[in-house]
């Protein structure tokens, strides 16, 4: 099962975020590690959200994992992205595999 979840390379659409008839999809990416600076060995991940449905999704939260750990990352306040639009967030991540993204699986919900 494992295997399976690190074959799916920090790419994955979530369906069902909609209410009523409009729906929402999102689709999100992690684009990549920016350099940290610090001594902590933490990576800051680069993510990108755009949603593919009808629908405005509300993200409140999302949830990173990799082999060895899992991050839940609430996003506050939620953020409202309409059907169509995408949007970049960044976040630091106890993560402290490579800089390879293949990894690294994320989830999301729509509230």
């Amino acid at each position: 099962m494992r295997t399976l979840l690190l074959l799916l390379v920090g790419f994955l659409s979530i369906l069902g975020c909609g209410t009523g008839a409009s729906s929402s999809s999102v689709s999100i990416t992690l684009l990549g590690f920016e350099p940290q600076v610090e001594s902590v060995p933490r990576k800051i991940g680069r993510f990108s959200f755009h949603n593919t449905g009808t629908g405005t999704c509300n993200l409140g939260s999302y949830q990173v994992r990799w082999e060895g750990g899992e991050q839940s990352v609430p996003v506050e306040p939620p953020v409202a992205i309409a059907a169509g639009d995408t949007i970049e967030r960044t976040v630091e991540l106890n993560y402290r595999g490579t800089d390879d993204p293949r990894g690294v699986v994320v989830d999301a919900r729509c509230d």
